[in-house]
């Protein structure tokens, strides 16, 4: 997905580097609850190598994409963006009348089928938006990444590594199949963010969420 403003919300989590290094030497099991906000990246934080951050320009197009199952999956809402923001903006007693009406059109792009939800988190009411695996064999093995002809080559092409960024949200499936394809961006010239997530976690975007870093 591209956005460069959004008022839904911030993407979550960020570019754990080191910690990528730590989980896949070790022998527990990742459990991480993640609630990610794809539509937007207000926030955004750029890593330069430092403890120092400083805010990304407004500008700046990002490009959000899974990985599951050995594969590369786009994650993107874009051809229901009214709906979210509708939903994400509701006042609190409008919530789940809007959640039942969405929810029964039964929403898929083909890699995600959308659910709208009101969960209770704390003292607040928070209204999400799931992104549940559409099924199939979707999006770009990895082992392909680097083949011309496929959906991830294809998307590249028509990237700019000056403007664009690439962020992915990794499974704890594929951390090692995905440091090799970090590394192969990296050397043309793309800056990479990510951030894991347990295999069986749910992917949710909401209003609410935490800048995010990017790789320099």
């Amino acid at each position: 997905m591209s956005r460069s403003r959004s008022a839904s919300g911030n993407v979550q989590a960020g570019s754990l580097d080191s910690f990528l290094d730590i989980v896949t030497n070790s022998l527990g099991v990742l459990i991480l609850v993640a609630t990610l906000s794809v539509l937007g990246t207000q926030n955004l934080k750029i890593s330069l190598g430092t403890p120092i951050m400083t805010d990304a320009e407004e500008t700046l197009a990002i490009h959000t994409f899974e990985v599951r199952d050995g594969r590369i999956v786009p994650v993107d809402s874009d051809f229901i963006a009214a709906e979210i923001v509708e939903f994400l903006n509701a006042e609190e007693g409008d919530l789940q009348r809007l959640a039942d009406r969405f929810n029964a059109g039964n929403h898929t792009n083909g890699y995600h089928r959308f659910e709208f939800r009101v969960e209770q988190i704390g003292i607040l009411t928070v209204p999400m938006v799931v992104f549940l695996p559409a099924g199939g064999d979707v999006g770009t093995p990895i082992a392909d990444v680097e083949a011309e002809g496929t959906e991830f080559a294809k998307q590249l092409r028509s990237l700019d590594s000056k403007k664009d960024w690439l962020y992915f949200i990794v499974r704890s499936d594929s951390f090692e199949s995905f440091r090799k394809v970090r590394q192969k961006l990296k050397e043309r010239g793309f800056r990479v963010g990510w951030s894991p997530i347990d295999v069986t976690e749910e992917l949710k975007s909401s209003r609410y969420g935490s800048p995010a870093q990017i790789d320099e």
